[in-house]
């Protein structure tokens, strides 16, 4: 089980205040939730994947990854786990792997 520091979390939750839209059609509170939502979900002890470099968002319920992981399987367990969160109605990944050990 994954144990993610108060500081990390915080910074997590900084990154996905930060990348929310700042112009006219700004993100929803209900996208916000839902991004936020999202990234509990990613962050959860229980998933075999780190997500802490993951940045979420979400417009009218499109959720969008932002960021890199370690292996190429952990996007498509991320898209999963985001895709089972009540309300999103679909995932986009612009997910990079930054550095592909074995590629699993």
């Amino acid at each position: 089980m994954r144990h993610i520091s108060l500081f990390a979390r915080a910074a997590l939750v900084a990154m996905i205040l930060v990348a929310a839209p700042s112009f006219a059609g700004a993100a929803s509170s209900s996208d916000a939730a839902l991004a936020n939502a999202v990234s509990d979900k990613l962050m959860e002890g229980k998933n075999d994947f780190d997500a802490t470099s993951i940045i979420v968002t979400s417009e009218d319920g499109v959720i969008h990854l932002r960021g890199s992981v370690q292996k190429r399987g952990e996007i498509q367990r991320m898209e999963e786990v985001a895709k089972r969160v009540p309300g999103v109605k679909s995932v986009e990944s612009q997910i990079d792997v930054a550095q592909d050990a074995g590629g699993k």
